[in-house]
């Protein structure tokens, strides 16, 4: 925001932090496969080459399907609809809550399941 005047653009704070909120949420979703995937499997490399494959399998999904792209995973990360519309991907952000929350619960289930 303080240096979006020296190329003529205005950037606020208000922006910065929608669009901080928007990337937190979002990727979290990306951290709660990863980290379901390693209590599924013992090695250290499988979770994060899967949860890679998803990510790469979503962006093309979200190139192939342009009308719907700005409510995908990466739309809400970049608040595309936010800067565009005018109005915060709330869809999109519950979605990613939701699935994150579902995906942190499963994992604490498995982690429960094999320690006690």
């Amino acid at each position: 925001p303080a240096l979006s005047p020296a190329i003529g653009q205005r950037y606020s704070v208000a922006d910065a932090l929608i669009h901080g909120a928007c990337m937190f949420v979002a990727s979290s979703a990306f951290f709660s496969l990863a980290f379901l995937l390693s209590t599924v499997f013992s090695d250290v490399w499988r979770p994060a080459l899967i949860a890679i494959v998803v990510a790469t399998i979503l962006a093309f999904c979200e190139l192939m399907f342009r009308d719907l792209a700005g409510y995908g995973i990466f739309g809400v990360m970049s608040g595309e609809v936010y800067f565009r519309a005018g109005r915060a991907p709330w869809g999109g952000l519950l979605i990613s809550m939701g699935a994150s929350a579902a995906m942190l619960y499963a994992a604490a289930l498995n982690i429960a399941r094999r320690d006690f």
